[in-house]
């Protein structure tokens, strides 16, 4: 079963059962993730945690970050709400989330009758009304979320604490000239274990990981209005033709669809 709605900078997506995955691991929103039922790992750039039901994750825009089904899937129930930063004032998204990264919440808690409601209005609701709705409702979570008292950071999981540091240099270094002798030159490490161990870890190769954290941040300077090919030059690419295939094959439009019309 699966419901969803989509308002340009806000989008709703309550799903049970089989899992969309696309291989996108980095977005350009703030993604806030509700598990209901089943058993699930999330992983992200510096652990590896067994999260419950109830438990709730927040996932800043550009993090790498994974789900993954541990038990049946048809038992796997969440909820996803994803806020763009364009849709309040600059900062209010960072200011209420940072320092949020998982929340345990009991079942009565009105994070969680917000979610409850969001199902209810999404599959029952017409496009008029959700138009309004989920904008509000996902403004209180937001709020309710920063005034939450049991934010906690995840602690150090099961990853090697060479890929941690892996993970960090690439988010730090990504827009450079960045291959895999670098790495390993870096790291005092064969190409070959540093390519294993942080495949193991994050189940992403190094290689794809820089292209898809390069393609977020490119798609997100695009949202912003900056020119294709300025955005091609300042994220790491070699040239516009590579950069217009690995965008278009990874978001589904070309660059160009950002330039504002004259």
């Amino acid at each position: 079963m699966k419901l969803y709605c989509d308002y340009g900078h806000i989008n709703f997506k309550y799903a049970k059962g089989k899992t969309d995955i696309y291989g996108k691991t980095f977005h350009a929103c703030y993604e806030i993730y509700l598990l209901l039922n089943g058993k699930v790992e999330f992983v992200n750039n510096h652990t590896r945690q067994l999260i419950r039901p109830y438990q709730l994750i927040v996932v800043p825009p550009g993090e790498y970050h994974q789900f993954i089904v541990l038990d049946e899937i048809n038992n796997y129930e969440r909820c996803v709400l994803n806020i763009f930063p364009e849709l309040f004032e600059p900062d209010i998204l960072k200011n209420a989330l940072i320092g949020k990264e998982i929340l345990r919440l009991p079942s009565s808690h009105r994070i969680i009758e917000h979610f409850l409601y969001l199902i209810e209005r999404v599959s029952s609701a017409n496009d008029a009304d959700l138009k309004y709705i989920l904008p509000a409702v996902g403004t209180d979570i937001i709020f309710s979320i920063k005034n939450h008292s049991d934010a906690q950071e995840l602690p150090q999981g099961t990853l090697h604490s060479i890929s941690v540091e892996l993970m960090r240099y690439i988010d730090d270094h990504y827009t450079e000239a960045l291959d895999l002798n670098t790495l390993s030159e870096k790291f005092h490490f064969s190409v070959s274990s540093i390519c294993h161990i942080f495949k193991e870890d994050f189940g992403i190769s190094i290689k794809k990981c820089i292209l898809q954290k390069r393609i977020n941040a490119a798609h997100m300077a695009l949202q912003r209005g900056e020119r294709p090919e300025a955005v091609c030059a300042a994220y790491g690419f070699s040239n516009y033709s590579t950069f217009y295939r690995a965008y278009k094959n990874h978001v589904g439009v070309p660059p160009s669809k950002y330039v504002p019309h004259k």
